[in-house]
């Protein structure tokens, strides 16, 4: 028996013991259908189970394990969060198993890229979690994700918590773990993305760390932006090179087919450019071809030289900034070798891709290097899109950053989450074959909502949003679920995403009057809440309420910095009533450090109480 399908049958026996006893008598056979594993990306499978007995068939061994955890969810388990604590599993007689289900998944692409702040621990929680919830993908970023897990382990926005001496041969270490708990569940492994400019001229790619001395050897490849050849604004990360050399593309070419060679756990390779804007090559041989163009010359030589390895590895190509816009001459060879990625990262999020009023334009708008404004209007991003899809017809998904920023402005979690699942519901219509999303790893604040509706979404487009909204509060506040969701709705009505996206003047009277009351109701909830959490003894239902009083206490902090930067008062008193907030988040990280990432939540916050406004269109 295969990895895979050991862990699929280990954790069916685990909780059937824990749902019917040690002693259960169960017989369920598996099935996989497809044993070439040409439907690796493709999920599906049927259950058919009566008194304990009975079979999962699936189309590869991932969807074993996929359909192990439906098969527990049909008979009333709950996967509310990562963690044991997270869970809610039922005690039945065997003579209860009975399920009959068939599924394929609306989306092939369902998972999340790694970003924010966060520990191994965490980390493996969370990928515990996602197949689960049925993701079937995970993206590490840059070669190790040493970004990620440093952020954590120095925790540089809370000294009540000590740095730890955190360095590459740690980050590798995490990597290979985290990679070793991916292959058990059979999930697909992205990696890199960003990070190849650099590597290719033996430059480390660990994130975006600043170096201002150029060595006098490199400085021919760099682009030249403004009459010099430096590192843009000294970041090498966000270098782009020249592009029109023939040398600078075989240097790319050739890091990208050796690290696939030495890297055969990954099965799919993004390829990107610099990251950052308006920051391509001016020198007259670049200013001939566009930027999309000799991108695509590079993706082909790849793909050549990939072929002439034998190797089968995926490669993700970017649609991201300049690549906007798509290629003039050059056409993809190999459809079939690529995934495109559309990546809109300077959209609204308080508008999804369905509304009504979105107006996709004919035309684009034109090319100016170094000098475009990117939009903020999702119906631009769509026009960019179609004309991608109209020289591409291989397989796509949208690359997207709902819960990276925006989890902390929309203080509610309601209207992100709703948008969210909208935005996926016009998958298919827009040809989109599902989301990576790009988010911090611990997005269970201000509630477990905005995870679930993406996991759920991508399997199957939600229909009936309020009764989407009955069955999750239900489950993850039980008895509590009324009080709980009264609690959301006041505040999505009281404090609007809207105001924190720049779509409501700072110091609107009547926001600030709906702030005021906020904090007088969740003053008063608070003492409800309270009483509830002494009373109950459910673990998952005591976790959720631990949680919610978490999150009532940091808006009751929170508003009162905000009603201050609204009214104008002085920064000083500003920045004191913030102190009060970030103390309180800080003696309360490792608690709630499951569900908020404080790296992020700080960042964001203190960006709104310094600046006046909350969006950053783009960024760490």
């Amino acid at each position: 028996m295969s990895a895979v399908l050991e862990f699929a049958r280990q954790e069916l026996n685990d909780y059937c013991a824990r749902i019917f006893g040690e002693k259960h008598g169960c017989s369920i056979r598996f099935e996989v259908e497809n044993k070439d594993n040409t439907h690796f990306f493709k999920d599906g499978y049927s259950i058919e189970i009566h008194g304990g007995k009975g079979r999962i068939a699936a189309n590869n061994e991932r969807s074993v394990l996929l359909g192990v955890y439906k098969t527990l969810q049909q008979i009333g388990c709950r996967f509310i969060r990562p963690g044991k604590s997270g869970e809610k599993i039922p005690r039945l007689s065997v003579q209860d198993f009975n399920v009959s289900y068939t599924f394929r998944p609306a989306n092939d692409h369902r998972g999340i890229s790694i970003e924010g702040a966060v520990s191994e621990e965490d980390l493996a929680q969370l990928i515990d979690w996602m197949p689960k919830a049925g993701l079937n993908s995970y993206f590490i970023q840059f070669r190790n994700g040493y970004e990620f897990f440093e952020r954590w382990y120095t925790h540089p926005n809370n000294p009540l918590l000590p740095a730890q001496p955190f360095g590459w041969d740690w980050a590798q270490e995490i990597n290979d773990r985290i990679v070793s708990e991916l292959k058990k569940r059979g999930m697909v492994v992205h990696a890199v993305g960003h990070g190849w400019t650099c590597e290719c001229l033996g430059i480390s790619s660990t994130g975006w760390q600043k170096r201002t001395e150029v060595p006098a050897s490199l400085r021919p490849y760099l682009a030249q932006v403004g009459g010099e050849r430096k590192f843009f604004k000294d970041v090498p990360l966000n270098t782009n090179l020249c592009y029109s050399r023939a040398d600078v593309r075989e240097k790319l070419v050739s890091e990208v087919v050796r690290y696939a060679k030495e890297h055969p756990e990954i099965d799919v390779l993004h390829f990107w450019l610099a990251d950052d804007f308006n920051n391509v090559c001016e020198c007259e041989n670049c200013r001939k071809v566009s930027v999309s163009d000799l991108y695509v010359r590079m993706l082909n030589d790849i793909d050549a030289r990939l072929t002439e390895e034998g190797l089968p590895t995926k490669i993700v190509f970017l649609i991201y900034f300049d690549l906007y816009w798509p290629p003039q001459t050059e056409k993809i060879r190999n459809p079939d070798r690529f995934v495109m990625m559309f990546a809109p990262i300077f959209r609204s999020y308080t508008q999804s891709y369905g509304d009504g009023d979105v107006k996709v334009p004919n035309e684009l708008p034109a090319y100016v290097r170094n000098k475009n404004e990117y939009p903020h209007d999702v119906g631009m991003y769509l026009a960019f899109l179609r004309r991608w899809k109209e020289c591409f017809s291989g397989d796509c998904f949208d690359f997207d950053y709902h819960l990276m920023w925006d989890i902390y402005r929309d203080l509610s979690g309601l209207k992100l989450s709703e948008v969210l699942g909208r935005d996926i519901a016009c998958f298919s219509r827009l040809g989109l074959n599902g989301l990576i999303s790009c988010q911090v790893q611990r997005a269970f604040y201000p509630s477990p909502l905005a995870m679930h509706v993406l996991a759920d979404s991508l399997s199957r487009p939600i229909e009936d949003l309020p009764a989407y909204l009955d069955a999750f509060f239900a489950d993850t506040y039980g008895r509590h679920a009324a009080l709980a969701r009264e609690i959301f709705e006041r505040v999505k009505e009281k404090v609007p995403f809207e105001y924190f996206r720049e779509q409501i003047p700072l110091g609107d009277e009547k926001v600030l009057e709906g702030f005021r009351e906020t904090v007088a109701y969740l003053r008063k909830t608070q003492e409800t809440l309270r009483a509830a959490l002494e009373k109950e003894e459910e673990a998952y239902l005591r976790e959720g309420l631990e949680q919610l009083l978490f999150y009532t206490q940091t808006l009751v902090l929170l508003l009162p910095c905000c009603i201050a930067k609204g009214e104008k008062r002085p920064q000083s008193e500003v920045q004191q009533l913030y102190a009060q907030l970030q103390t309180y988040v800080n003696e309360n990280e490792l608690r709630m450090r499951g569900v908020l990432d404080a790296f992020y939540f700080h960042f964001i916050v203190n960006g709104f109480l310094e600046k006046g406004e909350m969006v950053n269109y783009g960024g760490i």
